[in-house]
């Protein structure tokens, strides 16, 4: 029975110096110089790094979100503002399996972005502007035409340059089309 006390005890003065002490020590705890307690490091990240990529998955959030509430019908009204901008049937059948692809393969839509781009040379080449960079979008066509067709080819997909690819044809498709609209 006295071990038991003993135990009793010693859990007793335990818990009293844990209360007086304010709290267990932490392993390999830094040591506070104003209270005399241990606490833990801060392994946190600046607070400008963690707004900046708060604001970036709330962007990513928000576009995911609006991107499944278009419908058919708003792409059909687009379609209608682009015929009457003069802009091909076929840009617009494009811009259409751009936005609504059969397949759900990332390299087909690719594909469509840089059909898209050409017909855009080819029917509102004279409409551009003379400091439009046309010379520089066909290099890059045939950069981007190139790397589907290497990734095409290859029997497993690199997830990584099927995204750069993806990127590099959307900013060119979004440059040739804010070129032709201005």
């Amino acid at each position: 029975m006295d071990s038991f006390r003993d135990w009793r005890n010693g859990i007793e003065v335990f818990e009293s110096n844990r209360l007086r002490n304010g709290g267990c020590r932490p392993y390999n705890g830094n040591q506070d110089a104003d209270q005399g307690r241990f606490s833990m490091a801060s392994t946190k990240k600046s607070n400008k790094q963690a707004k900046a990529g708060g604001k970036l998955s709330i962007f990513i959030d928000v576009v995911t979100m609006l991107s499944q509430f278009i419908t058919p019908e708003m792409l059909g009204h687009t379609a209608e503002w682009l015929k009457e901008q003069k802009f091909s049937d076929k840009f617009v059948d494009l811009v259409r399996k751009i936005h609504f692809p059969e397949d759900k393969d990332p390299l087909d839509v690719v594909g469509y972005q840089c059909d898209a781009v050409e017909e855009l040379i080819e029917t509102k080449s004279a409409d551009l502007s003379d400091n439009a960079p046309i010379g520089q979008w066909r290099g890059e066509l045939g950069r981007i035409r190139r790397g589907v067709e290497l990734l095409g080819k290859a029997p497993v997909k690199d997830r990584k340059k099927v995204k750069a690819l993806e990127m590099r044809a959307k900013r060119l498709f979004d440059s040739a089309f804010t070129a032709a609209v201005n």
